[in-house]
């Protein structure tokens, strides 16, 4: 237990940047949807070639080296239990300034992916509405040689309904992606930074003092009982 204390003591203080996320919404059929599932990030965000290296940088993390699951650990994820679209995260670094930065790293490097995945989702939008456009062009042309023929009223009615449908197909496409742009990644709570150190692992070391301790002492409590049995033996063979 003594040396676990001075571990406590003696161990390199951390300061932790706290802040909550709430992901990116894309829109569809006049629904909103997350960009990626809190759990998936979670699972994302464990995987050390997720992190570009300008983030490793910010985060004082050497490149070359084995980075480890979460940032080789100084990173911590979790979902907020009473909001089903943000995860709340945790950086701990060895000063306030650069737990800061590598928060902020952090923050920009999800905003940055989220967005990215809106723009895959959005890209077979965008050729649809393309094709749609193209179609509407015709459609007015056409309308146009039917308005000089004989045909001008059952033609026309058929034409006006096919076009209603096709502006009604592009403005929803429209507005799909004008809305999934209006809602990118944003923080729910601001990174803040605790102004006092905290000490990591200290119930581990206690913990672990704990336990050593006693087992040390019901080993040394055996060794004392062998031993003074060997010398009453020995006393006894000599008398």
């Amino acid at each position: 237990m003594l040396f676990s204390a001075l571990y406590v003591v003696l161990a390199s203080k951390k300061y932790e940047a706290v802040w909550q996320l709430q992901m990116a919404q894309y829109f569809n059929s006049n629904s909103n949807s997350n960009s990626e599932e809190p759990a998936a990030l979670i699972q994302r965000l464990s995987e050390s070639t997720v992190y570009p290296v300008s983030v490793l940088h910010d985060c004082a993390i050497s490149g070359g080296s084995e980075i480890g699951s979460y940032l080789g650990g100084i990173l911590e994820v979790n979902t907020v239990k009473s909001i089903s679209n943000v995860v709340e995260l945790k950086v701990r670094e060895s000063s306030q300034d650069q737990a800061k930065k590598c928060a902020v790293a952090i923050v920009d490097m999800i905003g940055a992916q989220q967005s990215a995945l809106i723009e895959d989702h959005l890209a077979g939008r965008k050729e649809l509405l393309i094709q749609y456009q193209q179609a509407l062009k015709d459609e007015l042309q056409e309308l146009g040689v039917i308005k000089k023929s004989e045909l001008v009223n059952f033609g026309y009615l058929a034409k006006f309904d096919r076009l209603s449908r096709l502006r009604s197909r592009i403005d929803s496409l429209q507005e799909e992606s004008m809305l999934s742009k209006l809602h990118p990644t944003k923080l729910t709570m601001p990174v803040h930074v605790s102004s006092k150190s905290i000490s990591t692992g200290v119930m581990h070391a206690l913990l672990a003092g704990l336990i050593v301790g006693l087992l040390l002492g019901v080993l040394y409590s055996f060794w004392r009982e062998d031993r003074c049995s060997a010398i009453a033996r020995w006393n006894f063979n000599a008398e």
